[in-house]
């Protein structure tokens, strides 16, 4: 089996717990629509019998290993009204993936697409209704301009019987409302764990970006990427840089960029962080417990399955990022490991035979560990093979 992680926050004065529903809107391709007005053109071209544009519908159920949710019809709105199948090249699907269709280009600069399905959770029959919206915008570009576009079949890694496959990620360099392909130059990027952009020249991982090992990456430096789920952990974000190396060209060394984010659905496991006690705590309080707890399909794992596994946690700074400076006293987290130079600001614990119960999974956070004068957020990662 593959590493595995799994990663919560859990901010104090905000429990995080429970399932978490995750509902959003896939499109096949860029949901930006480049125009060029003299000749009258658009890129992507929607009304074009081979591309028109999906947008597919993803609820997935944390722990619950990246399954789509969507089992039924859904309810469709554009610019805040409701449609029906066969409006405006709109085509709402009854069945398969019960995607949105559209074979017309729109007419507005900017259109807001809404989707609300109604959850029926299969163990404990309560219904919920979820929502998420998507925009598609429309810019206009000059001939002597050039534009970054990212096209993917799917922005959403997810389990499909059994099997989960590399996305894939087409890059394009636009000159007026045409592809440009002649003489251009790829680059990529993707997002560390630390949230910083990292390029991406080899199949492994970025140096420093803390991406786990192994071949993560296909195409480099080519018009398409391909990416393997392990290189996402819950959410990334991938940037293309596209640089005209045509010597002719009026635009010859100039560069454009385009990023788009991706979700893996996929983890089987969710960690939660749970606050017993609350989450808030006066100057003089003893403190607060804070408990590790990894789950799956809506199950919390036994005391044994943590045995040869490793939690990490660490504070975060105000503007969400590991803070190297915490460096609390051992005697606080006995049988956790404090950072050193190379982790600085990390405790982590690998749990043996006879430390797996949740006594041992659990920390007391004391005042002296918070952030003076703020919300203190604490970040954990569940490590196993």
């Amino acid at each position: 089996m593959a590493e595995a992680r799994a990663r919560n926050r859990v901010v104090f004065k905000r429990i995080v717990d429970g399932r978490t529903l995750n509902f959003v809107l896939n499109p096949d391709r860029s949901t930006t629509q480049v125009v060029s007005k003299d000749p009258k053109a658009f890129n992507p071209d929607f009304t074009q019998p081979a591309s028109p544009l999906y947008i597919t519908p993803v609820l997935t159920v944390s722990g619950g290993g990246g399954t789509n949710q969507v089992k039924g019809t859904c309810s469709w709105y554009v610019n805040g009204a409701k449609i029906n199948s066969g409006q405006n090249g709109y085509t709402i699907e009854t069945s398969g993936q019960y995607r949105l269709k559209l074979a017309a280009n729109p007419t507005t600069p900017t259109t807001l697409i809404r989707c609300e399905y109604v959850y029926r959770a299969e163990d404990s029959g309560l219904q919920t209704t979820v929502s998420a919206n998507l925009t598609l915008q429309q810019v206009e570009n000059a001939g002597t301009v050039i534009m970054a576009a990212i096209d993917a079949p799917s922005l959403i890694f997810q389990t499909v019987n059994n099997e989960v496959k590399n996305l894939a990620f087409k890059g394009r360099m636009l000159r007026g409302a045409t592809d440009d392909t002649t003489n251009v130059e790829y680059k990529w990027e993707i997002t560390g764990v630390n949230g910083n952009f990292y390029p991406i020249i080899a199949a492994t991982a970025p140096v420093g970006s803390g991406l786990p090992t192994g071949s993560l990456f296909g195409g480099v430096n080519t018009q398409t990427l391909t990416v393997n789920s392990k290189a996402v952990l819950n959410v990334a974000t991938i940037r293309l840089t596209v640089k005209d190396v045509d010597a002719s060209s009026s635009t010859y060394g100039k560069t454009a960029q385009a990023v788009v984010s991706v979700l893996d659905a996929t983890d089987p496991f969710e960690l939660n962080l749970d606050l017993p006690q609350g989450d808030s705590m006066s100057a003089g309080s003893a403190g607060l417990p804070l408990v590790f707890s990894l789950w799956q399909g809506g199950k919390e794992m036994s005391d044994a399955f943590y045995v040869g596994k490793t939690i990490r946690f660490w504070r975060c700074t105000e503007a969400g990022a590991k803070d190297a400076t915490f460096a609390p006293s051992a005697a606080d987290f006995a049988g956790w490991t404090v950072g050193n130079a190379t982790t600085a600001g990390e405790l982590s614990q690998n749990f043996a035979a006879t430390k797996s119960a949740k006594a041992n999974r659990t920390v007391l956070i004391k005042p002296v560990h918070l952030l003076d004068g703020q919300l203190t957020a604490f970040e954990a990662q569940a490590e196993f093979d």
